[in-house]
């Protein structure tokens, strides 16, 4: 590998390791800022949630994996809305473009909006409404290293507003991508969410935001309309399992007590929680 492209996967290495150091000790404390894990897209939800570092030129991927901008990903508009369920609906719009010398810029809004609610006092009498809902808005960028590597990253700023309560926050995702045209293969390593709360909805009381470290994998067939891919999250907390162990639990003392198949059974539980596999079908290739 060239040292130029090690070097920049050495600071992004570095600055993940920096920030999950303090995130692995609130992983399991409330966390603010949830909708941010919400999938982006349709192709992402069908996915299993997770982006996969697909080859072809979908600003949905980008909105989330920024290392896989590229010149063939110049003026795209991405929009998607989501009518979940009671009146609550969710929706991002993304565009990219490509500046001489400077590289290749995304923005992005996502929001969710949680509808309106009546306001009534203890009594049960109507006071009034409110409504409540969640923003981020993104700037991203991304540059090609050589023909296999690229990097990339994202800036958001968040609001946040629930009746009285309301909250700003800025976050960075950092990303390193390889694709390798001869081989159909491509590779991301991803640190979503670093950053902090502002402004807090209770003074003094600073909550973590949703913090993610991804390793994804996808693979395409020559000779057939299908993609494979596998998606490995949370990679910096080991146990997921519903009922935990301490936060400084490591693996050598998950493994303590129990038969071989129990402790076997519960390491490929942990596994399975961590990954997400997916298959795609594509007839036709823009």
């Amino acid at each position: 590998m060239p040292v130029f492209p090690l070097r920049y996967l050495l600071i992004i290495l570095f600055t993940v390791h920096t920030w999950s150091v303090e995130l692995y000790a609130q992983r399991q404390s409330g966390r603010v800022y949830e909708f941010l894990s919400l999938p982006q897209t349709a192709r992402i939800t069908a996915l299993g949630g997770y982006a996969v570092p697909a080859a072809d030129p979908d600003p949905g991927m980008f909105i989330v994996i920024p290392s896989l901008l590229s010149q063939d990903q110049l003026n795209h508009l991405s929009m998607n809305f989501m009518d979940y369920f009671d009146d609550i609906n969710y929706g991002t719009v993304a565009f990219t473009h490509y500046f001489e010398g400077l590289g290749h810029f995304s923005g992005a809004v996502q929001y969710v909006d949680y509808g309106s609610f009546t306001e009534a006092d203890e009594f049960g009498r109507v006071t009034g409404n409110f409504s409540a809902g969640e923003y981020s808005f993104q700037v991203g960028w991304g540059r090609m290293l050589n023909e296999n590597f690229s990097i990339g990253s994202n800036l958001k700023m968040i609001y946040s507003s629930f009746y009285e309560y309301d909250s700003f926050g800025l976050a960075t995702d950092v990303a390193a991508s390889y694709h390798n045209q001869d081989l159909l293969f491509s590779a991301y390593l991803l640190a979503r969410n670093i950053g902090r709360q502002l402004t807090y909805y209770h003074d003094g009381n600073r909550e973590p935001l949703p913090f993610d470290l991804t390793l994804g994998f996808s693979k395409e067939l020559e000779n057939a309309p299908f993609m494979f891919s596998a998606v490995f999250t949370d990679l910096y907390n080991f146990d997921l399992s519903y009922e935990p162990a301490s936060p400084r639990q490591g693996l050598s003392e998950v493994d303590n007590g129990g038969s071989f198949q129990d402790r076997m059974a519960d390491l490929a539980g942990n596994f399975m929680r961590h990954t997400v596999l997916g298959l795609e079908f594509t007839p036709v290739h823009s």
